[in-house]
C-alpha cells in the first residue's frame, strides 16, 4: 500500500512592513495531481487511476500481489492552518510539518530524515512484525507539506515512500 499525502498547501501574499514571506503556492494543491499513473505502477504495478471524492485525497489500489512491495497509493492534501487570519507562508508549512513530526514520534516507530524538498522526514511502523509495515514520507515545501504513504505486505516500504514523495516534489506547479 502507498499512501500518498499532501497535508498543507497555503496561498501567500507579501503584506507591507516586513512581515513574513508569502509561500510559494497560491492555491491548494489537487492530491491527484502529484503522482501519474506510470510513477505509481512503478511501485504498484497494476494500480487502477487514482480515485478521489475530494481535491485533498486520492487513492489508487492494486490486487495484492505477494510479488510487489505496495498494493496502495493515497495522495491526502491538507491546508495550512493559521490563527492570525493572515495568508499562509512558508513559516506555517514549517510550523504544519513540525506538527506533523511531533505526530508521528510514537513508541515502535523508526523516524529518519530525509533529503526532500526544504524538510522531510521517513515515519515507519511494523504493524504485524515480520508481516505488514507502513512508512510515511513527510515533505514541505515552502507552504506545501504532504506525505506519501506506502503499505507492504512482502517488503521494507521505506524506498518507495521515499522515491514517489521526490517525484510528487518534481511536480509541483513552479509558482
Amino acid at each position: 500500500m502507498v499512501v500518498l499525502s499532501a497535508v498543507g498547501v497555503a496561498v501567500g501574499i507579501t503584506l507591507s512592513g516586513g512581515s513574513k514571506p508569502r509561500g510559494r503556492f497560491t492555491h491548494e494543491l489537487t492530491a491527484c495531481s502529484l503522482l501519474t499513473v506510470q510513477q505509481i505502477h512503478a511501485y504498484v504495478p497494476g494500480a487502477a487511476a487514482g480515485k478521489s471524492e475530494t481535491d485533498d485525497f486520492c487513492e489508487w489500489d492494486a490486487e495484492l500481489d505477494p510479488k510487489q512491495v505496495a498494493n496502495h497509493v493515497i495522495v491526502f492534501v491538507e491546508g495550512v492552518a493559521h490563527d492570525t487570519g493572515g495568508v499562509p507562508t512558508a513559516a506555517d508549512g514549517h510550523e504544519k510539518f513540525d506538527i506533523r513530526r511531533q505526530q508521528a514520534d510514537e513508541p515502535g516507530t523508526r523516524i529518519t530524515p530525509a533529503s526532500i524538498g526544504d524538510e522531510a522526514f521517513v515515519a515507519c511502523v511494523m504493524r504485524q512484525p515480520g508481516n505488514h509495515a507502513d512508512c510515511q514520507t513527510y515533505v514541505r515545501v515552502s507552504n506545501a507539506v504532504f506525505c506519501v504513504q506506502v503499505q507492504s505486505t512482502t517488503g521494507d516500504p521505506a524506498p518507495a515512500s521515499r522515491a514517489l514523495a521526490a517525484e510528487a516534489v518534481r511536480r509541483l506547479p513552479p509558482h
